[in-house]
């Protein structure tokens, strides 16, 4: 429930990422997302299928009757009747009488009986099995980003809890169980804080899979029927920023001034008094207005109360004079004020960034579209200068797709273009990559020596061990020509290669090259508004 809550994932990219793991396919739930959400045909199966091959895992889709599902290699993905989404499970084992598997938006293994299982699903599988390295390309990497960022997160929201602990901890050494009740306040604020941050959080994504638990599927249970109605906001402010702004001030006013304060605690058990005929309103609006109940605001409700029972028990409110100093109104004034102010700029933020994303997503399925792609690419420059002969070829040499890269061997940028470049022949049985350099036959041209070596390579005719020499020259993180030399070495074949730099040279002179690294797909330059990233929706059979 807290991983749902707090990164939230789509029942698809929880299932495809689960089968990945069970094939031993290292890939983050990120890389996950992001190729199934900007996939143009998303969701659907071929969004799935597509996925998995840019992972590198070769799969095959197909309907199957009954009989037949035995007959399938495990594990597979199978179509489900019902769900959310393509509603997909995993099958791990298929029996004779059991099927274990992982219904779409679980994180354990049910087993069912056959017919069970038959009955439940549409017959559509599909099967795949991962190829020789495959997975996310620098998945190590994205992994301690990915888990980083999730800490990140799990801290800031404990801060408030830890320091309230410690707060509570050193009172009750301090005054010992005279702060007993103000302890119980404080905790009682804290879980009344998240609770209305919760609130807020289905403001801003009420698709959120652990809020939509809650707030839904019940009968006579809507948190939208509460929560967008015309009772929802007082003076333009909701409840929820209002109800997070109580609790929270509360909180950091008797962290701030001290749990033993009177002159703290008494000012904040005469306001959960004052309560009291909010929560009144608020029950008799669900019950008799609204007829539908907010789970969440009812938390929020009981909390009102037993904080209200707290104080009446305690009874110092009616007993003690609260000598309410300058100080400590400054301290609640400042205390409430700041939680009321974040929650009106945070909130407002976290909508546009919500909104920004799924406008992202959806412009990168416009962009990722084969006939948008073409269209633009058919506007760009062309290829009016023949490449025969020149630079290195990797791929299939009767590949539908063609890519050129002009590149220079000291470019950064076209250091960091390679890997994709090795992805994509990797993933790609039907590319072609064609690498041009700039360096020309000078003396003078430092780019010279490390390009007429690497030609040297490539003219031995083994593909695996140009890509190898390929990649150690611009994964290296500091491209030194000796080391590279002495790793490679060559007899003679260097000294005939200026012949080749001149050509190279000619071609992007008369292609008008101004920068690397520039790349061209079947004929016609790449748009700007691409990357090679973008080319795996492109470049499958």
């Amino acid at each position: 429930m807290l991983e749902k809550l707090l990164f939230p994932t789509d029942s698809d990219t929880e299932t495809v990422r689960a089968y990945l793991r069970l094939l031993g396919v290292p890939v983050t739930k990120t890389a996950v997302k992001a190729a199934l959400g900007e996939h143009p045909d998303s969701p659907s199966l071929l969004s799935v299928s597509d996925a998995l091959s840019g992972f590198g895992v070769e799969n095959v889709a197909a309907k199957v009757n009954v009989e037949q599902l035995g007959q399938i290699e495990v594990p597979f993905m199978a179509r489900m009747k019902s769900g959310d989404g393509l509603s997909l499970t995993i099958v791990k084992r298929f029996d004779g009488d059991t099927v274990i598997h992982l219904p779409p938006g679980q994180h354990r293994w049910v087993t069912s009986s056959t017919e069970t299982f038959q009955k439940t699903i549409e017959g559509i599988v599909l099967v795949g099995e991962a190829g020789e390295g495959a997975g996310q390309r620098d998945y190590a990497a994205a992994l301690a980003t990915e888990k980083r960022q999730q800490t990140h997160i799990i801290l800031g929201l404990l801060t408030l809890p830890a320091l309230a602990a410690i707060a509570i901890v050193l009172a009750l050494f301090q005054d010992g169980w005279a702060v007993l009740v103000a302890s119980l306040y404080i905790l009682l604020a804290l879980v009344g804080s998240a609770v209305c941050v919760l609130l807020l959080w289905y403001e801003v994504d009420r698709h959120n899979p652990a809020l939509k638990q809650v707030c839904s599927g019940k009968k006579n249970v809507d948190c939208a029927a509460i929560l967008q109605s015309g009772a929802s906001s007082l003076f333009g402010v909701s409840w929820s920023l209002i109800g997070f702004s109580y609790f929270t001030g509360a909180s950091l006013a008797l962290l701030a001034g001290g749990i033993a304060n009177p002159q703290i605690y008494l000012p904040l058990s005469a306001l959960s008094l004052s309560a009291i005929p909010y929560i009144i309103f608020s029950l008799y609006y669900q019950w008799r207005v609204a007829k539908q109940w907010c789970v969440l605001c009812l938390l929020v409700q009981g909390i009102l109360v037993v904080q209200a029972m707290l104080v009446m028990a305690d009874g110092r409110l009616f007993t003690t004079d609260i000598g309410f100093s300058t100080a400590a109104a400054l301290t609640l004034a400042t205390c409430f004020a700041l939680p009321f102010l974040a929650g009106l700029l945070i909130v407002p933020a976290f909508k546009k960034a919500k909104e920004g994303e799924n406008h992202r997503m959806g412009l990168a399925r416009l962009k990722h579209s084969p006939q948008i792609f073409q269209a633009l690419l058919g506007k760009q420059r062309a290829v009016t200068e023949s490449t025969d002969g020149l630079g290195i070829r990797l791929g299939n040499p009767n590949a539908k797709h063609r890519i050129i890269k002009v590149c220079n061997p000291y470019c950064g940028p076209c250091a960091k273009a390679h890997p994709a470049i090795e992805e994509i022949l990797c993933h790609n049985p039907n590319v072609q990559v064609q690498i041009i350099f700039t360096a020309s036959d000078d003396v003078q041209d430092g780019k010279a020596s490390p390009v007429k070596h690497l030609l040297a390579i490539a003219e031995k005719g083994d593909e695996q061990f140009t890509k190898q020499a390929l990649g150690d020259w611009y994964n290296a993180p500091k491209k030194e020509n000796g080391d590279f030399v002495s790793k490679y070495p060559m007899n003679g074949e260097i000294e005939k290669q200026g012949h080749k730099l001149t050509a190279m040279r000619e071609w992007c002179n008369g292609m008008e090259i101004s920068f690397t690294p520039t790349f061209f797909v079947n004929g016609y330059q790449l748009p700007d508004m691409y990357n090679l990233n973008d080319l795996k929706y492109f470049l499958r059979s």
